[in-house]
């Protein structure tokens, strides 16, 4: 039985949001253990108040000493399985570091990465949508998710049936304090929740391949603001 087990997926928050459903299934395999997650300080937020994780390991980055400090708090308890969710050298070395006896990842993983697993999980392809790869990762603990269809709609350009929720994939729980800002937020933008509908969309990001072009964007608010009752924010 599995007491304790870590999450590796340092970054950045498109993959640690993505990485969102395998840690529920684990959850649900393992109910009694104790979850941690090691992240970078810049995405560790996102994992604060979440009632089905037990602990965060930060990694402060641009801290002197940061990465010291990171593994010194990972070695500081024994962990028996971790799970590298990233599959890249940085994160695999800290799965190795952590001294988990059982150190599970994808054999396609770049950067040598594999070298420091002692289990290797051969992907079926690598033309899946990356909330299916972690699944795989999570298979060989007997964690499975009937769930899991609820991705596919979306990857076959389709609606997904009314009666499917995205949020039992990616369930977030935001702080009374998260709360209290969005309420503020609302307040200040005139936005009635009970008559009207929000929609935010968020043009930018880090890297020039992940931009989805502007004019593209500009489009899609067009069309949402043709819809009676919707609002929409960048």
């Amino acid at each position: 039985m599995a007491s304790r087990i870590l999450i590796v997926k340092l970054s950045s928050l498109g993959d640690v949001l993505h990485t969102l459903p395998a840690a529920q299934v684990l959850r649900r395999r393992f109910p009694e253990a104790h979850i941690a997650w090691a992240v970078e300080q810049l995405h560790a937020p996102l994992l604060a108040d979440q009632p089905w994780l037990d602990e965060r390991i930060v990694w402060q980055r641009t801290a002197r000493g940061g990465f010291r400090h990171f593994i010194a708090q990972l070695r500081s308890q024994p962990w028996d399985i971790a799970i590298d969710f990233q599959g890249l050298f940085r994160s695999g070395l800290v799965t190795r570091l952590s001294g988990a006896r059982r150190r599970i990842g994808a054999a396609q993983a770049r950067e040598f990465a594999p070298l420091f697993y002692t289990e290797r999980v051969t992907l079926p392809s690598l033309d899946v949508h990356a909330v299916e790869k972690s699944y795989e990762l999570v298979k060989p603990l007997g964690a499975v998710d009937t769930r899991l269809p609820l991705v596919r709609p979306y990857l076959a350009d389709q609606p997904p049936h009314a009666s499917q929720d995205g949020r039992e994939l990616f369930p977030l729980f935001p702080s009374q304090g998260d709360r209290a800002a969005v309420d503020r937020w609302c307040a200040e933008h005139g936005y009635d929740p009970t008559r009207e509908q929000l929609v935010i969309l968020n043009p930018d990001c880090r890297r020039e391949a992940n931009r989805w072009p502007i004019a593209r964007f500009a489009d899609v608010a067009r069309r949402l603001l043709d819809q009676p009752g919707v609002r929409v924010a960048l």
